[in-house]
């Protein structure tokens, strides 16, 4: 498991479990399938999931002309990975 995913699961599922692939799958599924309304017919069809550091490219806002740092907004960040 790359430290991205592993380091992005650790908030969420706590550091024991980020450390295992297959208990990360299983809680990523899990958390998924809470969102689903089984009620209203709702069905999961597929979990998408990008594993990979995020771009530290610069673009610029189509709408504001501002430059924006994609690798400095807060949510982009790399987390650290288990430790």
């Amino acid at each position: 498991m790359s430290p991205f995913i592993c380091g992005a699961t650790k908030p969420n599922f706590g550091t024991d479990r980020a450390a295992d692939p297959e208990r990360v799958a299983k809680d990523l599924w899990t958390h998924c399938i809470k969102h689903v309304d089984q009620k209203e017919g709702e069905k999961l069809y597929r979990i998408f999931f990008y594993d990979c550091p995020p771009l530290e490219k610069k673009l610029l806002h189509p709408k504001t002309n501002q430059l924006s740092r994609l690798g400095k907004i807060p949510y982009c960040r790399i987390p650290p990975g288990p430790s």
